[in-house]
């Protein structure tokens, strides 16, 4: 965050973006942004629809359908990038949004090529989201809804207040020093 406490924007080389495990953080069923990046990352042209159907819920099924819906609202969007963490709202622990972020790039200062990072307490204005709720009967955290937040009151949750807080830094330092 700059002194005057803004977000800073920075660019970072693609031959130096991490790898996914670096990028949301442990790839475990209880980690939210894994989860949610790996929906978000299977949304794409590429993506695989058997994996789409084991990260929603059951509730939204018929909703998400083929997901040929979702899949258009990505392909409208130019320069797309996920985001890296899974935010929750306060007093829903067991609630957590992740972002596909548009036109990533128009937000670069002029003359700058790469990857977008931003630090600090500002949000990214233009995103969609994929909202995800833990369903401990499944050990997981699931997607609900996919494109404008789902308030908690308006989710599945079978287990309000209680999902596994999980802290990816906290884990790679770990993970890092073992052995």
């Amino acid at each position: 965050m700059s002194d005057d406490g803004a977000a800073e924007i920075s660019e970072v080389p693609d031959d130096e973006l991490p790898d996914l495990e670096d990028m949301w953080g442990p790839s475990i069923p209880e980690n939210p942004a894994f989860i949610g990046g790996v929906f978000l990352s299977n949304l794409g042209p590429d993506g695989d629809d058997e994996i789409l159907s084991q990260l929603i819920t059951p509730e939204s099924v018929d909703a998400f359908g083929d997901f040929s819906v979702a899949r258009t609202m990505v392909a409208a969007e130019k320069d797309t990038g996920i985001g890296s963490l899974a935010n929750r709202p306060e007093g829903a622990s067991d609630v957590a949004y992740m972002k596909l972020i548009l036109n990533m790039h128009d937000q670069l200062l002029p003359g700058t090529e790469g990857s977008l990072v931003v630090s600090g307490a500002e949000t990214l204005a233009r995103a969609l989201i994929a909202s995800l709720v833990w369903r401990p009967e499944r050990g997981m955290w699931l997607v609900h809804s996919f494109g404008d937040y789902a308030r908690p009151e308006e989710m599945p949750r079978t287990s309000p207040g209680e999902a596994p807080m999980i802290d990816p830094l906290a884990i790679h330092h770990e993970l890092d020093n073992f052995g």
